[in-house]
């Protein structure tokens, strides 16, 4: 695997431990690329020495073709660029790695994040969404990202966004404030 160079605000993101943290910036802030590599990492660190089933990381973008246009052709690329094989299968919206899955999923129809658990999880553009179906997809995700990770360390759920006003980022991480959440902006 090849080093990645972060700014400031990315190495802020990429090594926080908070159950929840944000990266919040406009556009060609470098959202998806930490929030990208942060995934990949995960899927290696927490699958590193478990003998069991491989447990999948999730990331999640506003709706299908988000997931289709961008999400996987970004992400394959990048794991191209970091010379990481992988395989792509796109009815079930999964990127392969030799460690485990990357699961791609789509927030626009909350009901449908069923039939699966993660280790961790990456929010891509939360604030497209309006606040009351994010609410409830944020719910059912973090219902997913439940496999116990055999390091011991809680699940966490992470988020990538540009500022979209004060929807969920800001109920979520400013007016619900709390020491295991973190806002990097």
């Amino acid at each position: 695997m090849k080093k990645a160079t972060l700014t400031k605000s990315q190495s802020k993101f990429f090594t926080s431990t908070a159950r929840h943290t944000a990266f919040v910036g406009g556009y060609g802030s470098g959202k998806s690329f930490v929030g990208t590599l942060k995934a990949i990492v995960k899927l290696y660190e927490i699958n590193k020495g478990n003998a069991g089933r491989p447990i999948p990381v999730g990331y999640y973008l506003p709706t299908y073709g988000l997931i289709e246009d961008v999400a996987m052709v970004y992400i394959s690329e990048f794991l191209d660029k970091m010379n990481i094989k992988h395989q792509i299968n796109k009815s079930s919206k999964k990127i392969s790695l030799s460690v485990g899955d990357i699961i791609l999923r789509s927030m626009d129809n909350p009901s449908m994040i069923v039939g699966y658990e993660t280790g961790y999880a990456v929010i891509d553009e939360a604030d497209v969404l309006p606040l009351k179906k994010m609410k409830v997809a944020f719910k059912n995700i973090i219902a997913r990202n439940r496999r116990k990770l055999p390091n011991g360390e809680p699940n966490r759920t992470d988020f990538v966004s540009t500022p979209e006003g004060f929807s969920f980022l800001y109920d979520f991480f400013v007016k619900n404030a709390s020491k295991n959440k973190v806002l990097i902006k």
